[in-house]
Parts: C-alpha cells; sequence; structure tokens
C-alpha cells in the first residue's frame, strides 16, 4: 500500500480499476488502508492550509470544528495541536539557547562595559532584567538573596509540570 501513503487519490483509483483482480478476502483490509490514508492526507491539507492562515491555535481548532465528518475533524485537530507544540518547543529551544549564549558570554567577561554590552544585546525583557542583577553582582558588589516565592513556584511546576520544568532553563532564574 506504499501508493495510498504518497497519494491516497490515486492509490483508491487504482483500487477501483484493479479491484476485480485482488482477492475479495483483500478488499476490507485494502479499504480501511485507503480509508484512513485519506483521512490523515485530508487532515494533513487541512491543517497546513489553517497554519496558513496566520490564526493562533484556538482559531485554528475551532475553524477545525466546522469540519462535519469526525474523523476528519479529530485528525485535523490533532495535526493543529501537534504542530502548535512542535512550535512552541522549538521557541522554547531557541530561546534557552540564546539564554544559554548571553549567560556564557557573560560569564566569560571580566569587563563590565563588556558585560553591559551583552546585556544590550539581549532581546528578551525577562533575560535581560536578569543579567542586570548578575551585572550588579558581579560589578557593583550587590549581593545575592533566595527570591522564596519564585523557588517555590519552580518547585511546584517540577511537582505539577515534569516535563515543562525540565525544558526550563534555570540559569535564567539566577
Amino acid at each position: 500500500m506504499r501508493r495510498a501513503d504518497e497519494d491516497s487519490t490515486e492509490a483508491r483509483r487504482y483500487y477501483e480499476e484493479h479491484k476485480k483482480d485482488i482477492a475479495g478476502s483483500d478488499h476490507v483490509g485494502i479499504e480501511k488502508v485507503l480509508r484512513e490514508n485519506g483521512v490523515q492526507q485530508f487532515a494533513m491539507r487541512k491543517a497546513d492550509e489553517l497554519w496558513l492562515t496566520g490564526k493562533s491555535e484556538e482559531e485554528q481548532i475551532n475553524e477545525a470544528y466546522k469540519i462535519n465528518n469526525p474523523e476528519r475533524r479529530d485528525a485535523t485537530i490533532s495535526r493543529i495541536k501537534a504542530r502548535s507544540a512542535d512550535e512552541r518547543r522549538f521557541e522554547t529551544e531557541k530561546y534557552n539557547q540564546n539564554l544559554q549564549q548571553a549567560y556564557s558570554d557573560f560569564n566569560a567577561t571580566s569587563s563590565a562595559t563588556e558585560a553591559q554590552a551583552i546585556i544590550d544585546r539581549v532581546a528578551n525583557p525577562s533575560v535581560k532584567e536578569q543579567l542586570r542583577k548578575e551585572y550588579d553582582y558581579k560589578f557593583k558588589g550587590k549581593t545575592k538573596e533566595t527570591d522564596w516565592a519564585l523557588y517555590y513556584n519552580l518547585q511546584q511546576l517540577a511537582v505539577d509540570d515534569p516535563d515543562k520544568f525540565k525544558d526550563t532553563y534555570l540559569l535564567s532564574y539566577k
């Protein structure tokens, strides 16, 4: 059923043309594969179409709920959610990489001027604020104090959502 994976419409056409040459006992299995692949290909096309509109995940899902066929609707919603999860994961990874690079550069310098230039290059406001605090500790002699509310929030995140906590770059909370 390689053809069904590549193009369900072409696979269905081929099947209909050659149905009489295929053993009757195989018809149910072939038709099931054709239907499932057709649903998945529809869902992929529809999810792509909705994604290209630039709408939010919620708006895309609301549009998908308008699909009358329940199998196609559910498959489309699953694809939208999977794509959105991938995008969030990629954004988190990109953020963490940028954060790690900024901290690495910051910690490698012993020059206050160079450290300030590193802070100025950072776009994310929360990262910038954390680096400013580090700047104050490193170059102005201020002492660090534990933010107990933040500590307990992170501890709770670790318990409530271990996967999200696992992706959290803890050095940003220094």
